[in-house]
């Protein structure tokens, strides 16, 4: 586990070819945090000596389960067994199900030795599917998104500013975000030491002015 929070963000700065290969390969209890429950009785991993008066000198170990259980936002984490819990569909189906939305870029999945490996959504997921489940549409938030951030006249924001002046939850705000994201409409600046709004800032140039004069 990294020693503070420049650790992960310099980890994020590398790509995640790297960072996902890098925590998978050293079995980082940030990125897996079933690692830190590993043990069945009262003396866990998260309970070792060395997590508490070493690795963990800066960071709370409700902020390594919370905020640090991916390395960034990429909430939630499951296994094949939890997402069958969870819907009730056989094994099969679950895991076809899952090589479907993985291979059309809305899922990513993570084998790591001694376990079974991890799946988790990429922001695209929330994107592609919030309208038909949420009381929002991320398409049309987008839109509104855009254009609060094109009367800010700046060419830097806050998402920790902008949505709460939008009156947005970070789960609302967030595949917005990801919609303006992934159209490089703006581009995100990232780091570990924000809240639970993703990204935790917009770069906005040229592009969010066509985008908005195109609406």
């Amino acid at each position: 586990m990294g020693q503070g929070e420049n650790y992960y963000e310099t980890l994020i700065s590398l790509g995640d070819d790297v960072r996902i290969g890098f925590l998978t390969v050293m079995r980082d209890c940030a990125f897996t945090p079933a690692i830190l429950d590993a043990n069945a009785n009262a003396n866990a991993n998260a309970n070792e000596p060395v997590l508490q008066s070493s690795l963990l000198c800066d960071i709370e170990m409700s902020r390594v389960r919370e905020r640090f259980k991916h390395a960034q936002s990429m909430d939630p984490q499951a296994s094949y067994a939890e997402i069958q819990e969870e819907t009730g569909l056989p094994m099969p189906d679950v895991r076809i199900g899952v090589l479907d939305l993985i291979g059309a870029g809305l899922l990513e999945k993570q084998e790591y030795f001694g376990g079974e490996g991890h799946i988790w959504p990429k922001a695209d997921l929330f994107v592609t599917f919030d309208a038909d489940f949420m009381d929002w549409d991320p398409e049309n938030d987008a839109r509104d998104l855009a254009v609060h951030l094109i009367n800010l006249d700046t060419d830097q924001a806050d998402a920790s500013e902008v949505g709460p002046a939008l009156r947005w939850e970070p789960r609302r705000f967030n595949a917005a975000a990801a919609y303006l994201v992934s159209a490089r409409v703006v581009q995100p600046i990232e780091h570990m030491g924000g809240d639970a709004y993703w990204p935790c800032g917009f770069m906005m140039g040229d592009e969010l002015l066509r985008f908005v004069r195109s609406l």
